[in-house]
């Protein structure tokens, strides 16, 4: 398990897997957990990116003073997948959205 801050963009609640700093993924809950493939990346630049576009910046974050636990729940095979064939897990998790 582990605490992930909880923040809002654009309105909806997700988990910046992170800090505003250093960047990194903002996802669900359930796409953290899942180990699907998270709805934006926040980069250190501050620019948040989706599926190679500019979607906003993180001014457009509103950081919650909550932090959230939220266990892995992916099975070995989702992670040896993800890690021996990043394209198709990357291609499968986008055919989801």
């Amino acid at each position: 398990m582990s605490f992930e801050r909880r923040i809002k963009l654009f309105g909806e609640d997700y988990i910046l897997i992170g800090n505003l700093k250093d960047g990194g993924p903002i996802a669900t809950e359930e796409q953290y957990s899942n180990f699907e493939c998270s709805f934006a990346h926040l980069k250190p630049d501050g620019n948040i990116w989706r599926f190679g576009r500019i979607i906003g910046t993180k001014d457009d974050i509103q950081v919650s003073n909550i932090a959230v636990e939220v266990e892995k729940k992916a099975s070995m095979e989702d992670v040896f997948s993800a890690i021996l064939n990043p394209v198709a897990w990357a291609n499968k998790e986008i055919n989801r959205t």
